[in-house]
């Protein structure tokens, strides 16, 4: 069991330095969000333009945790064993 557990540890260990996380760019977000301010406080005027964006986020990260539980009941249920 235990060398078992190690070849998962060294696998996951070489997919963990091949695989580099992508940074977020904060500084340009801020900026672009810094341009926007006063066009979202003239759209805000007519309908809520923040809680629509909200709303839309939160919608889009449900769909996409339904989508990654789909996609592995799916390829569970393709698997021949």
């Amino acid at each position: 069991m235990d060398f078992l557990i190690g070849k998962v540890v060294w696998l996951l260990d070489k997919f963990g330095a091949e695989i580099h996380m992508p940074t977020i760019p904060f500084e340009k977000f801020s900026q672009f969000m810094t341009f926007m301010q006063p066009y979202m406080d003239q759209a805000n005027v007519l309908f809520p333009v923040d809680d629509i964006l909200v709303m839309l986020a939160i919608i889009l990260g449900l769909r996409a945790v339904l989508w990654v539980i789909w996609a592995a009941a799916f390829i569970r249920k393709m698997l021949p064993f």
